[in-house]
């Protein structure tokens, strides 16, 4: 009983406020500035690389949990609605403008020739891989590929966007730095497929270059649509997992 007590409190008295402190910055009211704040760990960078760190880690567990070998269909439900209340928590916490999503047709007018020669080239690049590789194909379920993910293509370049790029700004500051930052960390999420790791790299860091000077998220939405359907066709197969990642990678036959 003794040493039970001793715990209770030790816990009480050391556990508790460092939770409470991270539990305060992660979901913190404040309005989330993108302009880098002033010295090295403040409040607003510690509130930014927690949130950031927390939206990463949820990413990850959710792509390393995906299967029924590590989790059944209920936790992993469960896991994926706990991550899009934490998307939607920061979301309302951050309240961005609608020019800051991208979807306020502010500066929408230029930057097409740029995206448009971008996807083409990284079209004709994932074709050329895949007849590099013998993998370039017309698959017969593209058409269920595309039911299922078209609006998940969305659904990532809003996280990396809206939700991650501006923490990472308020970090590193914007440019370059936040820039590569939020690109690494988008290429970690499709870990451990090397391939597939480094065509997102080069993918996202012309992304969120691109996004800070034109704000269209419906534009980045079909980039990456387009791109997502070519890997399909173009690298289904071993040059890279079949596209898997996390755990599935390893299911790859």
């Amino acid at each position: 009983d003794g040493i039970r007590d001793h715990c209770v409190t030790g816990v009480q008295t050391c556990a508790l406020p460092i939770f409470n402190m991270l539990a305060g910055d992660i979901l913190c009211n404040r309005h989330l500035s993108t302009k880098p704040a002033d010295g090295w760990w403040n409040s607003a960078r510690r509130t930014a690389a927690l949130q950031a760190a927390a939206l990463l880690l949820c990413m990850e567990w959710l792509l390393w949990t995906d299967s029924k070998r590590v989790l059944p269909a209920p936790a992993r439900t469960l896991g994926v609605l706990c991550f899009i209340g934490l998307c939607l928590m920061l979301l309302h916490r951050q309240r961005p403008s609608l020019e800051d999503v991208g979807l306020r047709p502010v500066r929408w007018n230029g930057g097409w020739a740029s995206l448009t020669a971008f996807t083409l080239m990284s079209i004709l690049a994932l074709a050329s891989i895949g007849w590099a590789c013998s993998t370039l194909h017309r698959p017969g379920n593209l058409m269920h590929w595309l039911g299922r993910n078209w609006y998940l293509e969305g659904a990532q370049q809003l996280l990396l966007q809206v939700l991650l790029l501006p923490r990472l700004i308020v970090l590193c500051g914007p440019g370059r730095k936040a820039t590569a930052a939020a690109a690494t960390a988008f290429s970690l999420l499709h870990a451990p497929n090397l391939p597939l790791m480094t065509l997102t790299l080069a993918a996202a860091g012309f992304w969120c270059t691109w996004f800070q000077s034109h704000r269209n998220l419906l534009a980045l939405w079909l980039s990456h649509f387009l791109l997502g359907a070519a890997a399909f066709c173009c690298l289904d197969g071993p040059a890279a997992a079949s596209l898997r990642v996390g755990v599935a990678y390893f299911t790859h036959r």
